[in-house]
């Protein structure tokens, strides 16, 4: 208790934090469960609080029905085919959401949200985010005057990539503090050339790449349509 200090070891922690304190005693262990996320279904489910991750990973294994089977070589003795294990590997940690897209795991998640946070920046998930992002029919959002952003559960790689982006031109005020019809167009151009040229990178599917595309065609036609409206 002598560490106890709101903010920094107690709760509230963040904004529309729910977290709470409970007393905790040395005869409590092996009395209680804990919460875990089935890799399959996605439904969280309770596991005795004593499991160890191994043997957690072991039912998740079992229940993803992930190959036991040795990896085949490529004709050369001792060379594992590369193509083979990246693509099992690949299949053992996608997550798919409700929308059929593949969800962003969570080293790239960190990775990519970790110059945000570093500068400040506040990040919402839970069910207020899924509240707020479903009146916009989004993922994910910005809220500029905030420096806060708001990520879904089902969020993809492009969707968090091109929120992470846009805090970073206003954080480097690429584009002004003005946000007009014309600056918000040329900041999504922006972010859809930014996110196409990360492809490779982040390994980014296919479907979400189309989707940037179509996006970027859009607003470079809105774009243009704006501005002979204007003359």
């Amino acid at each position: 208790m002598k560490e106890y200090k709101v903010g920094v070891t107690a709760p509230p922690l963040h904004p529309f934090c729910r977290c709470c304190t409970a007393p905790y005693f040395e005869d409590m262990k092996g009395i209680s469960t804990r919460f875990a996320r089935d890799v399959k279904t996605g439904k969280a489910y309770e596991v005795p609080d004593d499991m160890t991750y191994t043997e957690w990973k072991k039912t998740q294994d079992k229940a993803a029905e992930i190959s036991e089977k040795p990896l085949k070589n490529n004709g050369e003795s001792g060379i594992i085919n590369t193509e083979e294990m990246l693509r099992r590997t690949d299949s053992a940690h996608r997550r798919i959401g409700s929308n059929g897209q593949q969800i962003i795991d969570v080293p790239t998640y960190n990775k990519l949200t970790k110059e945000f946070r570093k500068n400040g920046g506040i990040i919402i998930r839970g069910e207020e985010a899924e509240e707020h992002l479903k009146k916009q029919s989004a993922h994910a959002s910005y809220l500029m005057s905030f420096n806060t952003a708001v990520i879904s559960d089902e969020a993809t790689i492009s969707d968090v990539l091109e929120e992470m982006y846009h805090a970073k031109q206003d954080r480097l005020n690429m584009f002004g503090s003005v946000i007009d019809r014309e600056v918000h167009l040329k900041r999504e151009i922006d972010a859809q050339k930014y996110m196409l040229g990360l492809v490779d990178k982040y390994k980014i599917p296919d479907e979400e790449v189309e989707v940037t595309k179509r996006n970027l065609k859009y607003y470079e036609e809105e774009l243009e349509k704006f501005l002979k409206e204007r003359v």
